[in-house]
């Protein structure tokens, strides 16, 4: 893991990290804040984690960017919500957990 955060969570390596991290199943070392706020930083790299991540953290990672909405001008907003969707698509994740995406 440290091998990972050292090497591939900045610049345009993140989505390199983000896949690591998902396919090597890392994200036990990782505070999920931190891994959050790592990932945030590319929407590609977060939906490149959130597909192949397990089903617990996918819910979790998205729970967490719609919580980031609260306070967001409108057009931010649906920005969010709109990856959103895309990511309970994507992950095959039960709609009715996210009541503010539908």
């Amino acid at each position: 893991a440290e091998v990972v955060t050292a090497h591939f969570f900045s610049g345009p390596d993140l989505t390199t990290g983000a896949w690591l991290v998902a396919h090597l199943r890392l994200e036990a070392y990782f505070v999920l804040e931190d891994l959050f706020t790592a990932l945030r930083q590319n929407m590609q790299a977060f939906r490149i984690y959130c597909a192949n991540a397990p089903a617990q953290m996918q819910r979790r990672m998205l729970h967490r960017l719609l919580e980031c909405t609260d306070g967001l001008e409108r057009s931010q907003r649906r920005e969010i919500l709109s990856i959103g969707a895309d990511l309970i698509t994507l992950c095959k994740l039960d709609r009715e957990e996210f009541p503010m995406v539908a």
